[in-house]
């Protein structure tokens, strides 16, 4: 065996002698060298074999053998370095983000103070003579007259007119200041028109029209002059009229009839039933007659609370539902009496056995005070019920020995005994009657609760509408898109 010593790494090799004068490739650094050499460089290094370690040339650190390191050693190293980057780009960002979040710095900046200008020094001048004399007061100028725009047009003017009686023949201004002003009448018949400053009328379409009135502006003024015998249909359509003006590009309209004021209305549950009539002179054709409730924010709350005012015509209704008892309503509805219209309002409830009752104050009592005595009544049954049936019982044994006993008796006593199981088999019958009534009333116990809760909610409802007062309504009728006020309910 042989001894060979690397030149690149310096670790010795037991090699065979066959290998002499062969390349060798060392297994730590992999380095090729010829065997034959390595014997010389062994030769000389056993020279220095005895000086001391110290005086040796070190070996350098790439040719020293590098331990590797194992998977988990290496493994741990990577998930330190791992986290340590993370931390770094962390803490970076929130330095980022605290520096944006902070107020932009205030940089003082010098302001420059404005030059102060001298002015120069007026030359010397000799003194005058005469001494200073005050200065004159300069002279005002008298301010330029303003203009002052006139009055707009229709600022003061009155919303309707009242028309003069028929037996009135002379002029009646219904407008004063009318200087530049147009007008047009507007009306719903066709059988009255406007034509030539006067108002015709035709009775039927093959006749010739007739002037009833005279409507034109004269001196200023808008002024109407009735005719003699003018019929009353004519003067219904008249009234029932209505005036368009215009003046410097702005339109008003007057109604040429005066409405009626009545007194709001009062809820009354004392009655079934309250009828508000329409009331007033020269009533146009029914059908064209409309009711407004205006007052509706009085009632109790209901499903209509918060919505327009309720309008309504001839043969239409509408329905108020109160949120406290929901099955209690007021019934609003339009309907004609005779020449007149009528509103009539309704107050009715229905209980949950399907009885519709009206709710007025004394109707309400009455049902109270029934229900409540059922609801007595079924009660006492509940609790006495055992005891009927024992005295059913007691009855039904005491009649069975009676017939026992009867058997053997003579005529006379067998008809006085008879007698006296007639009257205990009308008792027996009583008594079942009873029971059966007791029986059915325990059963319909619940329900009786129910309905009296029911009308405990109505009855709250119909205290509350009860005495309501000032509630506001109208009747009017329609021309040519202009309402025009028939009747009108309106707190003062």
């Amino acid at each position: 065996m042989l001894t060979a010593t690397c030149p690149d790494c310096g670790i010795q090799l037991s090699l065979e002698e066959s290998w002499l004068g062969k390349q060798v490739t060392c297994g730590s650094c992999c380095n090729s060298f010829s065997l034959s050499a390595n014997l010389e460089s062994k030769t000389q290094s056993s020279l220095t074999e005895d000086f001391p370690s110290s005086l040796r040339a070190p070996v350098p650190l790439y040719k020293q053998k590098r331990r590797r390191k194992s998977f988990l050693v290496r493994a741990i190293s990577l998930t330190i370095h791992f986290f340590i980057t993370c931390a770094s780009v962390y803490v970076g960002y929130r330095v980022v983000m605290s520096r944006r979040a902070l107020p932009p710095k205030q940089v003082a900046v010098r302001q420059e103070l404005p030059k102060k200008v001298i002015p120069p020094k007026p030359l010397m001048r000799a003194r005058p003579e005469n001494p200073i004399q005050p200065a004159e007061e300069p002279t005002r100028k008298p301010k330029p007259e303003t203009h002052i725009p006139t009055e707009m047009p229709f600022k003061d003017a009155t919303d309707y007119v009242t028309l003069s009686p028929l037996d009135h023949k002379a002029r009646q201004v219904l407008l004063a200041d009318m200087g530049g002003t147009e007008f047009v009448f507007s009306t719903n018949t066709e059988s009255l028109t406007h034509t030539n400053k006067v108002l015709e009328w035709r009775s039927a379409e093959n006749e010739k029209p007739t002037v009833i009135a005279g409507l034109t502006i004269l001196d200023g003024a808008l002024q109407f002059i009735w005719v003699e015998e003018v019929p009353e249909d004519a003067v219904a359509a008249v009234w029932n009229s209505v005036v368009f003006l215009k003046a410097k590009g702005i339109e008003h309209t007057v109604s040429l009839r005066a409405p009626s004021e009545v007194e709001p209305l009062s809820i009354d549950l004392t009655k079934a039933l309250q009828r508000i009539p329409c009331k007033c002179e020269f009533l146009p054709h029914l059908d064209e007659i409309y009711f407004e409730l205006t007052g509706i924010a009085r009632f109790p709350a209901n499903n209509r609370t918060g919505m327009l005012p309720l309008k309504i015509k001839l043969r239409e209704s509408l329905d108020i539902r109160y949120t406290g008892a929901q099955n209690a309503g007021t019934t609003v509805a339009m309907k004609r009496k005779g020449n007149i219209v009528v509103v009539e309002l309704s107050s009715l409830y229905t209980l949950p056995s399907g009885d519709n009752e009206p709710m007025s104050i004394p109707a309400g009592n009455r049902k109270m005070k029934e229900l409540s005595e059922i609801e007595a009544e079924a009660k006492w049954s509940k609790t006495n019920v055992g005891n009927m049936k024992s005295s059913l019982s007691s009855a039904k044994t005491e009649f069975a020995a009676i017939q026992r006993r009867n058997a053997g008796l003579n005529t006379a006593a067998a008809a006085a005994k008879s007698l006296a199981l007639g009257e205990l088999a009308a008792e027996i019958r009583s008594r079942e009657l009873a029971i059966n009534r007791a029986t059915q009333l325990i059963q319909n116990l619940p329900a009786i609760g129910t309905e009296i809760r029911e009308l405990d909610r109505v009855s709250a409802v119909a205290r509350e509408l009860h005495g309501t007062k000032g509630i506001e309504y109208r009747f009017f009728t329609i021309v040519n898109g202009i309402e025009v006020d028939l009747v009108v309910a309106k707190l003062q």
